[in-house]
């Protein structure tokens, strides 16, 4: 079976297969775990590495988590 070429603005995408395009996907995990781990999520934020980030809800620096990154669009966050 051969695989379903699409062109689209420059790009080629092979439908059923991976793309020939690489992309990394970055996830700041455990903020909220501990001081040193939201300062460091937070760094990383601010330098456009990370854009997805989840904080722990019943972890210990909760509250600062959630202080550092309230009303931050540029980033996608969950909770656990």
């Amino acid at each position: 079976m051969q695989p379903t070429v699409r062109h689209f603005n420059g790009r080629v995408e092979a439908t059923g297969f991976m793309s020939t395009r690489i992309r990394l996907v970055t996830r700041g995990d455990d903020a909220g775990s501990c001081p040193s781990a939201n300062r460091a999520i937070f760094e990383a934020v601010n330098a456009r590495v990370l854009r997805n980030i989840s904080i722990m809800v019943p972890g210990p620096a909760f509250e600062q988590a959630a202080e550092m990154f309230r009303g931050r669009p540029d980033i996608c966050l969950g909770l656990h």
